[in-house]
């Protein structure tokens, strides 16, 4: 491939591939920080702390967001000189679509590389980070998830009220304590006082209650038992938090070699086999989806000869969210065992890059594609529409 032409090519995707990942994984924080707004303004979090959070969340977004960014910085870089004629008077010079190609091929490399650093060692350490940021947040600020005079559902499946809490060294009093974290026997505690008492050496809190008791009804409403105690523990850990086991790795903190060695110790065909061989697969399948992804672009982008960037941008969120579609079913299949995790993972990928070589075959062929003529169509009429709306209001405001 000529140089200049492939340097030409290579500076208008990275721009492009660049503001697409910042924008895309904008967005995305946008979403995942939402909750923690309400601690930072509310419950006294700090800045830094915030700021912890948001590094630590960023590798999981990235894994997203650069697959998605790949697929855009290629469709609106051929998009746009499909429109500008570019493509036309390049291959007028004698230059193939397959000569098009290396720089958006080497762009999509280089995000698989930073994707696959990213599934294999960022996001475990992200999560798991953020995992125990969050405790030592809780175990700092113990009252964060229970205020005074306020019912708090802080905690997953438990909701606790407190009449009053002790400035002092706070204790809490008047407590009541509804915890469903059983659904064949719901509790509902009672108890004069108690204490949160953070246990690091299991990375848990535990409440303390003191002189109190514990109702509890059946699930057909025909049994009830009541319990009186003196001191009684209540674990506010893993299990009840929202918050995933943080003493025990879960799957998506591990790396491949705890995934593996997880593996050889859980049962065959189990649902915990499954979801580890999943994980497994998925951090190997999402990195891929960029190389793939980024020759889907290109090819759809050069057959957008009439389209501007709000099309290549509608044609992009729709070709990703049809793969992200795929992934999510094929998770949920393979989790379940209905199909072999190994390859129902895969199964996305595999039909992108059959999608991916019929756009390229067709594209170099100069032969069109069916639904990008339909689409291409209806941007069209909606911009005549657009023009025919524009043109009548112009005319009554002259009148």
């Amino acid at each position: 491939m000529n140089k200049i032409l492939f340097s030409y090519l290579l500076k208008e995707i990275l721009p492009t591939f660049f503001t697409s990942l910042f924008v895309l994984t904008s967005i995305l924080l946008l979403g995942k920080m939402a909750p923690m707004a309400e601690l930072l303004l509310t419950r006294g979090l700090s800045f830094g702390s915030i700021l912890q959070i948001v590094v630590f969340v960023l590798p999981h977004l990235l894994l997203f967001a650069l697959p998605m960014a790949t697929l855009l910085g290629t469709l609106l870089t051929y998009t746009r000189m499909a429109k500008d004629r570019e493509i036309l008077a390049i291959k007028a010079s004698g230059i193939s679509f397959y000569q098009l190609l290396p720089p958006a091929i080497l762009v999509s490399i280089a995000a698989y590389l930073l994707t696959l650093f990213t599934a294999v060692y960022a996001q475990p350490w992200g999560n798991y980070a953020l995992k125990t940021l969050l405790f030592r947040i809780m175990q700092i600020r113990a009252d964060l998830g229970v205020r005074e005079g306020e019912f708090s559902d802080a905690f997953k499946d438990i909701v606790i009220y407190v009449r009053n809490i002790s400035r002092e060294n706070g204790r809490l009093d008047g407590v009541y304590i509804s915890d469903v974290r059983r659904p064949e026997a719901g509790n509902a505690i009672v108890a004069r006082e108690g204490w949160i008492v953070p246990r690091p050496e299991r990375l848990v809190l535990v409440l303390y209650l003191r002189d109190g008791s514990i109702h509890r009804v059946g699930r057909d409403w025909r049994s009830a038992q009541t319990i009186h105690f003196e001191k009684y523990a209540l674990t506010l850990g893993p299990q009840s938090t929202g918050h995933s086991e943080i003493v025990e790795k879960g799957k998506s903190e591990m790396s491949l070699g705890e995934i593996r060695d997880r593996l050889k110790e859980a049962p065959l065909a189990s649902p915990e086999y499954y979801s580890l061989l999943m994980e497994l697969h998925r951090k190997m399948a999402l990195p891929v989806a960029c190389i793939i992804l980024g020759l889907v672009g290109a090819a759809l982008g050069a057959q957008s000869r009439f389209a501007g960037t709000s099309f290549g941008i509608s044609i992009g969120l729709t070709v990703f969210l049809l793969y992200y579609l795929m992934l999510a079913l094929a998770k949920g299949l393979g989790e379940t065992g209905v199909v072999y995790p190994a390859i129902g993972m895969w199964v996305p990928n595999i039909i992108f890059a059959l999608l991916a070589v019929y756009l390229i075959v067709k594209t170099n062929g100069e032969r069109p594609i069916w639904f990008m003529e339909i689409l291409q169509r209806l941007s069209e009429r909606l911009e005549r529409s657009k023009d025919t709306a524009a043109i009548s209001r112009k005319g009554r405001e002259d009148e």
